[in-house]
């Protein structure tokens, strides 16, 4: 007989994804071309607005594939280089040190491929990359598609207001895809930051100095990168040395707005000031996130982009939303769901929605401005302090770590002295317990008659 062949099982996430990265874009053609060719002018003819559609289609799969790429990188990023390992060289299995082969190593449908384990050692490997690699894809596909594709409609000035049908086909606008791309990378790296907070890790002060130019380089260059002046005003249309000095008055503002949002919230949710020398240091993990300061770098970072309208609207939309998901995120204590994680998601949907938050008179940068300054530090500062406690990040820590706590030296040498008494107490009590035994065996073998042992007796 034939040796019987081993049955193989069908891999269902690996084809759905396969699936869905091929129906999704043509369900947007098909929807998008009914419905632009039905409700909206008819500019073209129905191949112009299908040829349009599969263009913008095709430009929304590439954003999610460069962004799931760019994610898969931070990741390794995040992850090494707080550690002080090298970024360069390929990715390998963190037990058994295979590396990975170059078709497991594609973003998403690798992991998917390998059924999250090694194809060498058969040990799992953490959902995170996949994760990492799915919010990085949508983040830029959903800018993309909501910012690129539109013509910039998310944004709250009244510049991008024409719509065409084929819109990214018929007009190119340069500063759109500038823009496009510096918000992009800006929120990839937030992302990257977040995850080493989340980590547990400290930010790294060269990663420090890249996000910094990453942030503030860019606009200093070219100001029309940014949104809004600091008087909410539109960037579009300055040029010359008005555009310099406005972009230096905006990034000083979104700068100063920031340090103030940080000042307001990191009291409430770091151990600062005179709990400072209480911090918990743990004995396997010496590179610990310094808190406080990795927090107000990102928000730092966040007032260069998008000025002290963004960063006050963001500040507020992360505490609306940590009110939301306040109760199921304390009952599952995720490490990677507080303030870093939480900022990111804030600053993503903000940029989204930008425009119609805009239209709340009291949201930063609207029409009521003083109103909505002392709205946007008065909200994350009281929200902040009821939502988040100041052991967070203590309450993260995995049970089995051990941990040392700063003490005063004198109750360290009372607990020591302490200790030694407990010790010389057991010796005592056992020694007086084994004599005991002692004298009870020799006394039970007096009584037993000669020629006999104790088992036969028993």
């Amino acid at each position: 007989m034939s040796p019987r062949r081993r049955s193989r099982h069908i891999n269902g996430p690996y084809l759905l994804t396969q699936a869905l990265l091929v129906v999704l874009p043509l369900l947007y053609v098909l929807l998008h071309t009914a419905s632009g060719y039905l409700n909206h002018p008819r500019f073209f003819d129905i191949t112009g607005e299908l040829i349009g559609r599969i263009f913008e289609a095709v430009v929304i799969l590439w954003g999610f594939a460069v962004g799931a790429c760019l994610g898969s990188f931070l990741n390794v990023v995040a992850l090494r280089a707080p550690r002080g390992e090298t970024i360069g060289g390929g990715s390998y299995c963190p037990y058994c040190t295979a590396p990975i082969r170059s078709r497991d190593n594609i973003p998403i449908l690798g992991w998917l491929g390998l059924r999250g384990r090694c194809y060498a050692c058969h040990l799992p490997i953490s959902p995170r990359y996949m994760i990492v690699e799915i919010i990085a894809g949508s983040m830029v596909a959903s800018i993309v598609a909501l910012q690129l594709v539109p013509g910039g409609v998310n944004f709250p000035s009244l510049v991008y207001g024409s719509v065409n049908p084929p819109r990214l086909v018929m007009r190119w606008d340069q500063l759109l895809i500038f823009r496009t791309l510096f918000h992009c990378l800006v929120l990839l790296w937030i992302m990257t930051t977040a995850l080493v907070v989340g980590s547990r890790l400290k930010i790294t002060p060269l990663m420090l100095v890249a996000g910094t130019l990453l942030t503030l380089l860019p606009p200093l260059v070219y100001p029309q990168l940014l949104i809004l002046t600091w008087q909410s005003k539109s960037f579009h249309r300055m040029e010359g040395l008005p555009a310099y000095l406005e972009g230096a008055t905006a990034l000083a503002a979104g700068g100063a707005a920031a340090l103030a949002l940080a000042l307001v919230t990191a009291g409430s949710m770091y151990r600062v000031g005179k709990h400072r020398g209480s911090a918990i240091v743990q004995e396997d993990q010496p590179l610990q996130s310094s808190g406080a300061q990795d927090w107000g770098w990102q928000l730092l970072w966040l007032g260069f982009v998008f000025g002290w309208q963004g960063v006050l609207g963001i500040g507020v939309l992360w505490c609306f939303g940590l009110a939301a998901l306040y109760p199921w995120l304390r009952k599952y204590r995720f490490s990677l769901i507080y303030p870093p994680a939480l900022i990111f998601f804030a600053a993503w949907l903000h940029l989204l929605c930008w425009r119609e938050l805009i239209y709340v008179p009291i949201w930063p940068g609207g029409t009521w401005f003083y109103a909505s300054v002392v709205f946007g530090l008065v909200i994350p500062a009281a929200l902040s302090r009821l939502l988040v406690p100041h052991d967070w990040q203590q309450d993260m820590v995995p049970k089995e770590t051990p941990m040392i706590i700063d003490q005063p030296a004198e109750q360290t040498d009372n607990q020591n002295e302490s200790a030694e008494v407990d010790e010389n107490r057991v010796t005592s009590e056992t020694g007086r317990d084994n004599s005991t035994i002692d004298s009870q065996n020799s006394s039970a073998s007096e009584v037993l008659p000669s020629g006999s042992s104790q088992d036969e007796t028993a």
